[in-house]
């Protein structure tokens, strides 16, 4: 069969992730795009757009509640189905089942990217909604259909090696795909290590609270740092009222800036000097890496972090930044003090990061062996 039977190498899907979604668009499909092979993504839009950087966008909507996500999960599947490609890569644990019945009608080639702890989610807190008499056994029964449907699909890449280990026990065939920052750092920007930056999505979940904490210890120490932040909630925009409201009537020391994609997170850190890496030390959050760190050592700051899981092994191994515990507001205002005044240790401790990221934490190592990953998938299915 031909190159031409098919109009896509890739049709990437996701029922639930924003545009532009940092690890679909960015790390994958821009990705391989610029490798040669023509891709195109499912997902709900907020905009109309229909295609961007060569890249086709086929557009659902937004499911309107978390009930409404089954039926919405069916409308993507009947939409895939009619995408002509050679291989698929879904992103979401809602679309397994769906992804299952994908493979057989279309007898293509389907990956799960599977970027989320789910079963750990489930069982420790992470998904708040769940009562919590029905977190142990919902846990393990998602395990069990999760593995089932893995076991039927071609390969699932994973984003940690906790996942990786848990799907390689039940025989699946399974890549590490990590989500290194793949930014180039703006040298422009003059750091200031009294202005402190968060990225990512703010919720109770990755530490909300804990920010608001230090945010009033920042101000009753009359110490001159700022928190600068992204304004995402996701799709909590009830929290998001709170959080704001409680910034504006406290008169706390945050600047808030505009969502941003990947590509423009210079435009957000500014000349930020120190990142902050905050979440809940609860246990599904050990088994994460986190995001935030990769992105901070990238751009060249000095990395702050709660002492737990991924981010601990990192900080503590490489001497790389400083560890706090959660909640010790006045361990985190040392913690800045020590790198606004100690500019000999810091600046060696950020040559330190710079070698480890262009080494250990390499994006150009890990976008160069998914390319290879996800090439002879292509050519077996032609």
């Amino acid at each position: 069969m031909t190159k031409d039977s098919y109009m896509y190498d890739i049709c990437a899907i996701t029922t639930i992730h924003r545009d532009l979604d940092n690890r679909i668009y960015y790390r994958q499909l821009k990705v391989l795009s610029s490798a040669g092979l023509t891709c195109s993504v499912i997902a709900p839009w907020s905009e109309g757009v229909t295609d961007k950087d060569g890249i086709d966008l086929i557009p659902t909507l937004m499911p309107r509640s978390r009930l409404s996500r089954a039926a919405h999960t069916v409308s993507t599947l009947l939409k895939a189905i009619k995408v002509k490609t050679s291989v698929y890569i879904f992103h979401d644990p809602d679309f397994l089942l769906a992804a299952v019945v994908l493979k057989l009608i279309t007898r293509k080639t389907v990956i799960y990217d599977c970027h989320e702890n789910i079963p750990e989610d489930i069982r420790y807190g992470g998904k708040p909604w769940i009562p919590s008499w029905f977190r142990v056994p919902l846990s393990k029964t998602f395990q069990g259909v999760e593995q089932l449907c893995a076991r039927n699909l071609n390969a699932v890449m994973c984003v940690v090696p906790h996942q990786q280990n848990r799907f390689n026990k039940c025989g699946v065939n399974t890549f590490l795909f990590r989500n290194f920052c793949s930014l180039d750092p703006d040298l422009s920007f003059m750091r200031d290590y009294t202005k402190l930056l968060y990225t990512g999505t703010i919720s109770k979940n990755y530490g909300a609270e804990f920010l608001i904490d230090l945010g009033r210890a920042i101000k009753l120490s009359e110490k001159p740092y700022s928190i600068t932040i992204s304004d995402y909630f996701g799709l909590d925009t009830s929290y998001r009222s709170e959080f704001l409201s409680l910034i504006k009537d406290e008169d706390l020391p945050f600047v808030v800036k505009q969502p941003v994609f990947a590509d423009e997170l210079n435009a957000l850190a500014g000349d930020c000097g120190i990142g902050l890496v905050i979440c809940e030390p609860t246990f599904n959050k050990l088994l994460t890496y986190p995001t935030k760190l990769f992105e901070y050592m990238r751009l060249g700051i000095y990395p702050v972090s709660v002492n737990v899981g991924y981010a601990k092994e990192i900080l503590e191994n490489g001497r790389l930044g400083e560890l706090c515990q959660y909640n010790d507001t006045d361990a985190w205002l040392l913690a800045f003090d020590r790198i606004l005044h100690n500019s000999e240790a810091r600046d060696k401790t950020l040559e330190k990061i710079k070698d480890v990221d262009d080494s250990l934490y390499s994006w150009l190592n890990e976008k160069e062996k998914f390319i290879a990953f996800i090439k002879p998938y292509v050519r077996r299915t032609k």
